[in-house]
């Protein structure tokens, strides 16, 4: 397997990434209610459970959450990709929509100095993860079709998983832990 074969997933996956997101923004901004209702969705289901006051407690429940995250996106691939997709697609959703609800009661700026610091290693990671699953999943359709070795394809792309993926959600999440709440600090203290 080539990395020049990388090139396809990684545009499927971005392309969908970007589209989930789009549609979580456009979708709070037309009905803020539904924007809210995705908020409170995250709060309860995985924000309450990862936040701590101490920075290193958190960054290593970040880690944890976001590597979980990442490996069901992969592993996704062995339903036909579907299971990437869908993981892939609803990660984006829920942050084009808290991106929106945020914007709209803390302004552009919060947005950006919440996002920017970790985001620029946490979304390629899971850009990276969601292209994986879709060519684990391509991988078991061709096998199907008896044209090539599923299993190796896996191996191949765990090994990537370990080198890529492993290394962008370890600095996402020291950055979101220890840097990013520097960033929202400044934002805020320049609006009073």
């Amino acid at each position: 397997m080539s990395e020049n074969q990388f090139t396809r997933p990684i545009a499927i996956a971005l392309a969908l990434f970007i589209l989930a997101c789009c549609s979580g923004y456009i979708v709070s901004s037309l009905n803020p209610e539904t924007g809210n209702f995705f908020m409170n969705f995250f709060k309860d289901a995985k924000f309450g459970e990862i936040m701590n006051e101490n920075p290193v407690i958190l960054a290593m429940n970040l880690f944890v959450n976001n590597i979980e995250a990442c490996i069901i996106m992969f592993f996704g691939g062995v339903v036909l990709g579907i299971g990437s997709f869908c993981v892939l697609g609803l990660n984006g959703l829920l942050i084009g929509a808290i991106l929106e609800v945020a914007r709209q009661t803390k302004g552009l700026l919060f947005v950006v100095a919440a996002i920017l610091p970790h985001g620029i290693f946490e979304i390629p990671a899971f850009v990276l993860a969601g292209a994986f699953g879709i060519m684990l999943g391509e991988a078991v359709i061709r096998e199907y079709l008896g044209e090539g070795d599923s299993g190796e394809t896996a191996w191949f792309l765990m090994k990537k998983f370990v080198i890529y993926i492993i290394p962008l959600i370890f600095v996402a999440a020291v950055m979101e832990a220890f840097v990013t709440p520097e960033f929202i600090h400044m934002v805020e203290m320049r609006s009073v």
